[in-house]
């Protein structure tokens, strides 16, 4: 689990040696914020394929 959102660095390895495109570059998202739909029935080793939104909210900010 990421302690923030934003982007992040992967290593995945096997017997210590990294396998191949790793280190992968990923985005965490605040999971409350992501909504995901349009998931079809999948098979077990085949792709699935699906829609997600991430939310956004801008706060502006005032001096007092």
């Amino acid at each position: 689990m990421c302690a923030f959102s934003g982007d992040h660095s992967v290593e995945v390895k096997l017997a210590g040696v990294h396998v191949e495109g790793s280190p992968f570059l990923i985005k965490a998202y605040d999971a409350a914020k992501v909504k995901v739909t349009d998931i079809n029935s999948g098979v077990v080793g085949k792709p699935v394929f699906f829609s997600s939104m991430y939310k956004l909210f801008f706060y502006k900010h005032r001096d007092s």
